[in-house]
């Protein structure tokens, strides 16, 4: 885990409709922001043959971190210009 994501404070989250993809937008003690977004799998997933196991919880895997940026706002208009599904959500 690196030092990004190691000290921070939750700003805002969403998760697509289905469920399968959450975003979080996270303010650091600097001050700048950034955001993460990943995908979710339940636990025993076998990803080489894509089966699954008995599904106890679910696990998330990064897919994507923003750098980082001065504002939240900042912030904001880079993940709805990346994340097409973030991008509908907030327009719904």
């Amino acid at each position: 885990m690196d030092q990004m994501s190691q000290e921070r404070e939750l700003a805002d989250m969403a998760v697509s409709p289905d469920g399968l993809m959450r975003w979080q937008l996270f303010r650091r003690p600097d001050g700048f922001y950034w955001y993460d977004e990943a995908m979710s799998y339940p636990e025993g997933w076998d990803s080489d043959d894509a089966s699954y196991g008995p599904v106890t919880s679910i696990d998330w895997i990064s897919t994507r971190q923003s750098g980082l940026f001065d504002t939240l706002d900042a912030a904001m208009v880079d993940a709805l210009g990346e994340i097409v599904w973030l991008r509908l959500l907030r327009q719904m």
